[in-house]
């Protein structure tokens, strides 16, 4: 029998590139309560018979899977390098599939950016699409060829998330018991990142102004994912998923300084291009200080304000400028 409903924790766990599942990988915990994976299915309609007096039954039709969870935005296990990939942000994979470029520098530092176009997957199909495994209170789920959409979310005094959103295909080949198949299955062993969150090493800056109190900060990446229908498919009249665009937008809960030193309104009425920082330390010494870069703009109407506490906060829409400073998130 299945484990009964939040007697185990939930897990997720990724393999890169490939149709083979992540079979030896440990599951990964996941952060928050939106956990899910879902099989989206689609029924033909049955045709008329002239015979009889119903319609003949419905037949299954596309199918495709959707997969949301969040993990902890952590630091790298050890010394990153080219040559010791197990040493990159558990991370790592997860954000490739969302259309980031990874970079490392051996020794010194491992970032994941936005880029132009180019690396939004193209003919060739997606080329750092993932694999997922969920566990579900005890049942095992599968997706391939996942790309998704991502959101960086920060909140003072809670563990800053990656909260991620997965399409991918059900796969039907020979391996299909192996990659796609609902089973049941202990949760196994757990890796998690690092451990240790220290706010006191946080810092946040907004077009130059260091000072600023930032309360909320959520950067969603806007990824649009399509799954083309395919004649020609082995996933059930669907091709991969595709990402074919994406409009980064930014939300900020800032509270309201002195005006000669930071004036949202004014800023917002010019289309200023602002500097976004926003930068801490998760555990250890060496590689766990991540840091987010980006040039937003302003945009709505007016900027909404709110009373936190007897103080007056503006909540902030902005959108990524697109030409400069490109979404960065850096581990040093």
């Amino acid at each position: 029998m299945p484990t009964p409903h939040n007697t185990q924790i939930n897990g997720v766990k990724w393999a890169a590139g490939s149709l083979a599942t992540p079979t030896a990988a440990a599951y990964y915990r996941t952060v928050g309560m939106d956990f899910s994976i879902v099989e989206d299915r689609d029924f033909i309609a049955g045709a008329v018979s002239a015979g009889i007096a119903q319609d003949l039954p419905s037949r299954l039709g596309n199918r495709k899977s959707r997969g949301k969870f969040s993990v902890e935005l952590a630091g790298c296990p050890g010394s990153p390098a080219a040559a010791s990939p197990a040493n990159f942000a558990h991370w790592g994979a997860l954000m490739r599939a969302c259309g980031f470029v990874e970079t490392c520098v051996d020794a010194t530092s491992l970032s994941y950016q936005l880029s132009d176009n180019t690396h939004l997957t193209g003919d060739g199909g997606p080329t750092d699409a993932i694999d997922l495994t969920f566990n579900v209170d005890g049942l095992q789920q599968k997706a391939i060829n996942c790309v998704g959409d991502v959101s960086i979310v920060y909140e003072v005094n809670k563990i800053p998330r990656l909260d991620f959103d997965f399409t991918g295909n059900i796969d039907t080949g020979a391996a299909a018991a192996a990659t796609s198949s609902l089973t049941e299955t202990a949760i196994g062993s757990f890796t998690v990142g690092p451990a240790g969150l220290d706010w006191a090493t946080a810092t946040a800056g907004l077009n130059g102004v260091a000072g600023l109190s930032i309360d909320k900060c959520t950067v969603k990446v806007g990824n649009v994912i399509t799954l083309p229908p395919n004649a020609n498919s082995a996933y059930y009249g669907f091709d991969v998923p595709y990402i074919v665009r994406r409009k980064p937008s930014i939300s900020l809960s800032v509270r309201i300084p002195a005006l000669s030193s930071y004036n949202a309104e004014d800023l917002l009425a010019a289309g200023t291009s602002q500097a976004l920082s926003i930068s801490y330390t998760a555990g250890g010494s060496s590689f766990k200080t991540l840091t987010l870069t980006a040039n937003i703009v302003l945009t709505g109407k007016y900027p909404a304000r709110a009373d936190m506490g007897g103080m007056q906060y503006w909540n902030l829409s902005a959108e990524h400028d697109g030409l400069t400073n490109l979404l960065k998130l850096a581990v040093t």
